[in-house]
């Protein structure tokens, strides 16, 4: 590619439009000041430019020889001006017109300032000739001077002119004085020729020196002029070159200078435009404590409250502030020191003002002025103190109070009428969780918190409503328990008082027995005392064996009935045991749902404490009676076994009567038997009335039992009827259809509820006990294992749309929650991440109510199915309970 090509490429920086780059390096080169049009069109930032070597810009298009003559010049203290090709960061370019100029300091070198701007295409064009040139060594640089043949040999470049002219004119004496002398003879032409060459060797020495002077001249004058951009050649070696050297660096210096001071410039018109534009109140003071600026932001502070300042400070004078000392026109303390930064607080006219004072220092670390800032805090200071006994109130329980927002504006009043707001619709939630402990204070259990809320405010929603679903729950669960056993008790009491009534018979028909064994057993004895009578009386004994058999025929019939009767007892006691354990199992799930309820359910837990002490007592009175009866029954087979001998002994003496007449040595010992056999029968009912007497006492107690447990169940009803539930909504919260695996579906809607409270709690930054692996992974949690479970005991089950339904938006419920948990632990709680986790946290509570609703009609379609007769040929067989 060659240089003019390479001028028309598209990857020139385009520096036009830049100001006047300017940068000033160290001896070695490197870069320790620039400015921003430097900056800019290097393409590197100021960070990375400022310690790095000057090369860091350098083209590999321009010779080196260009570079070793630049720094030849510089380091012998000359100027250097020269046409440069730089390199960007980005590997693009830019053509400058370099004016160097060595940094002395008490006449030693210290430094390099460089001043460079743009130049013309044909510029661009001479200069990428000259480097193919420098190339092939056609050209050579001297002091950044392009060599030629006038400016090798030009003897003004190395000897003054000024010199050469006396000398010249010396000369041309001298040849005169010889030639008048006649020391030297010369022809009069050639006379004439050399004295001709000599005064034109002097006439163009006198041009040189007023050519480079007069160019001098008007490069002085351009500078008067703020013209920093001429040239003038300032090549040699004599005094004259040194003076135009001088001046050329002069204007490379004085230009870097103008340039600064225009950016200075340019800088300070932005900041003083920033501050007159700005909302802070900013006051400027010079190193004499004398004031030297206001903004429009404190002079308008200043006429806002001139009375009260004019009041409070006698010399303050609006329209005569500027260069009136600091100190004198506010006497205040902040004021006295303003050599270090400080920030104070005065109060001034009524007003709380906050004085941020900082010291403006140069690069020699000197005070070159301060500058206060002034805050008034006077709304701050008020909305402060009212927003602290608010908020103390608040804290208290006062949540109905308002900030007074009469005397605020601006951001005070929004920020006023925003925490009002705040306060206004935490009273609302407040009263509203207040209406709902209300109404379960008079046994309301309908109330529900409705509100829209977010945060740690829905978790406690959420746990609130649960645990009303729950308590809801447990109150029908009781109210059932109490409907069955009130009607257990019922039965239990009538079954008792026939039992009563039966005993009673039994006892009085036993003593009917008694009292005609004893007349037996007397008759008995007097036969064994009439023993000579016993023929006569052969025919009376037959009457009497007759009567008395007929006795022992009814003895029988009673001893029967009352063995029947005992086995009645036995059975309604079996029945009353029966009960208190089931009474017993019902108190024992009203416990469990009232400790799962906690606090809510600790007057439920002492009721069904109560309960089931009573069902303990039933049961153990049951037992007692149950023991008696059983041993009524043993002795009645007993008595039955005695009558059944005496009703055998009567006949063998029936028959012994009808033989008397034969066998009448035998009577003796017959009667001797039946007396035995009598006495037995007599000592056996008399045991018998015994026990009857005994299980009479044990009915009635018994009956008393039944009778406490009728009146506890009463009571435990009235209590229950005390609390209003929506009969509806429970009844689809506590549906239970069916029951697969060993798995109720009730039961696990109920933890599920409880799971989602817990959730949000938890995502809402309240400690609750749960396990964060559950609440990602959704095999993990106790709904998924259900449903796994589920799933295992009868596969086919999952090919029931409402079972599909379920686990979807079970793994979405869980891949909710890990959203939120990758929200909380990946940014930053700023109000963005908030509306998006509030938006995860509604989409869970409505992801988990469209389970509920999934898992309830997953239910309801098993038990459907199993209703329409497809149970025994279906594939999805469920056992329901």
């Amino acid at each position: 590619m060659n240089d003019s090509s390479s001028i028309q490429e598209s990857n020139e920086f385009d520096i036009s439009n830049l100001s006047t780059l300017v940068s000033k390096t160290d001896l070695q080169g490197t870069i320790l000041e620039a400015n921003d049009a430097f900056v800019a069109a290097s393409g590197y930032s100021r960070e990375e430019l400022i310690g790095q070597p000057h090369n860091i810009i350098r083209h590999p298009d321009v010779p080196k020889e260009v570079f070793a003559d630049m720094w030849h010049t510089l380091q012998q203290g000359n100027p250097w001006v020269q046409t440069v090709k730089n390199r960007r960061k980005n590997g693009q370019y830019y053509w400058v017109e370099s004016h160097v100029t060595p940094i002395l300091q008490k006449n030693q070198i210290v430094g390099f300032l460089s001043v460079r701007r743009p130049i013309s295409n044909e510029q661009k064009q001479h200069a990428a000739l000259l480097y193919q040139q420098i190339r092939n060594r056609k050209r050579s640089l001297k002091n950044g001077i392009v060599m030629n043949f006038r400016e090798r040999f030009c003897v003004f470049h190395r000897i003054h002119p000024i010199n050469l002219m006396v000398s010249t004119i010396a000369l041309l004496g001298v040849l005169m004085t010889l030639i008048q002398a006649q020391i030297l003879t010369l022809p009069v032409p050639v006379a004439g020729l050399l004295a001709a060459a000599l005064f034109l060797y002097a006439l163009a020495g006198r041009k040189y020196a007023f050519n480079r002077l007069g160019k001098a001249k008007v490069l002085i004058d351009k500078m008067r002029q703020s013209d920093f951009t001429g040239n003038l050649p300032f090549y040699g070696n004599h005094s004259l070159s040194r003076l135009v050297s001088a001046v050329k660096m002069m204007q490379v210096q004085l230009g870097a200078e103008v340039e600064k001071s225009i950016a200075d410039l340019n800088r300070s018109t932005r900041l003083k435009s920033a501050l007159d534009s700005a909302s802070a109140k900013v006051m400027m003071i010079d190193p004499k404590g004398s004031i030297l600026y206001c903004n429009d932001e404190l002079k308008a502070f200043f006429e806002s409250h001139q009375a009260a300042l004019v009041q409070s400070c006698p010399l303050f004078d609006m329209h005569n502030l500027i260069q009136q000392p600091l100190h004198e026109i506010f006497p205040l303390a902040s004021f006295e020191n303003l050599n270090e930064a400080t920030t104070t607080q005065e109060n001034i006219a009524n007003l709380h003002i906050v004085f941020k004072i900082k010291p403006v220092l140069n690069q020699h670390q000197q005070r070159i002025g301060t500058v206060i800032e002034w805050n008034d805090i006077t709304q701050e200071h008020k909305i402060e103190n009212n927003l602290k006994a608010t908020l103390a109130m608040a804290a208290q329980g006062h949540t109905a109070l308002k900030i007074e927002t009469r005397e605020l504006s601006g951001f005070y009043l929004d920020t006023s009428q925003n925490i009002n707001a705040l306060l206004t619709e935490i009273n609302q939630i407040i009263e509203s969780m207040v209406l709902v402990m209300t109404r379960l204070a008079t046994g309301d259990l309908k109330g529900r918190i409705d509100q829209d809320l977010q945060g740690a405010l829905a978790a406690m929603k959420g746990s609130t409503n649960v645990s009303l679903d729950n308590l809801c729950t447990i109150v029908f669960y009781i109210k059932q328990a109490v409907d069955s056993v009130n009607t257990s008790v019922n039965e239990s009491a009538k079954a008792s008082h026939d039992l009563s009534e039966r005993t009673q018979q039994a006892a009085a028909t036993l003593q009917q027995i008694n009292a005609t064994m004893q007349e037996v057993h007397s008759q008995q004895t007097q036969n064994t005392h009439e023993l000579i009578e016993i023929s006569q009386l052969s025919e009376q004994t037959i009457t009497e064996n007759r009567r008395a058999k007929s006795s022992l025929d009814k003895t029988v019939t009673a001893i029967d009935e009352i063995r029947s009767t005992s086995e009645k007892i036995a059975s309604i006691i079996s029945l009353i045991d029966g009960i208190s354990f089931q009474t017993n199992l019902l108190a024992l799930n009203a416990a469990v749902e009232a400790a799962r309820a906690g606090e809510h359910g600790r007057g439920f837990a002492v009721v069904a404490g109560e309960v089931r002490s009573l069902a303990q007592k039933s049961a153990e009175a049951a037992k007692e009676i149950k023991d008696l009866i059983d041993e009524s029954v043993q002795k009645v087979h007993e008595g039955v076994e005695q009558v059944q001998q005496t009703d055998q002994a009567f006949e063998t003496v029936n028959h012994s009567v009808v033989k008397i007449g034969k066998a009448l040595k035998h009577i003796e010992h017959s009667i001797q038997d039946q007396q035995e056999a009598i006495s037995n029968t007599a000592s056996a009912i008399g045991h018998l009335d015994q026990n009857i007497q005994s299980n009479a006492t044990l009915v009635e107690q018994t009956s008393a039992a039944a009778q406490s447990l009728k009146e506890q169940a009463e009571l435990l009803a009235r209590e229950t009827n005390k609390f209003s539930i929506d009969e509806r909504k429970t009844e689809q919260l506590v549906q239970n259809f069916s029951e697969i695996g060993g798995i109720r579906m009730n039961d696990l809607r109920q933890s599920m509820r409880i799971w989602r409270a817990n959730a949000q709690s938890f995502l809402n930054g309240v400690n609750v006990p749960i396990e964060q692996d559950k609440l990602t992974d959704s095999a993990r949690s106790d709904l998924g294992q259900a449903l796994t479970q589920m799933q295992q005991h009868n596969p086919q089950i999952q090919h029931l749309k409402e079972f599909t339904r379920t686990q979807h938006l079970h793994q979405q419920q869980h891949q909710l929650v890990k959203n939120v948990l990758e929200l909380m632990h990946g940014s930053s709680e700023d109000l963005e991440h908030l509306k998006d986790k509030d938006y995860l946290m509604d989409q869970l509570v409505v992801i988990s109510d469209q389970l509920d609703e999934s898992l309830r009609s997953l239910d309801l379609a098993l038990f459907e199915q199993n209703s329409s007769g497809k149970a025994d040929d279906s594939p999805y067989l469920l056992a329901y309970g």
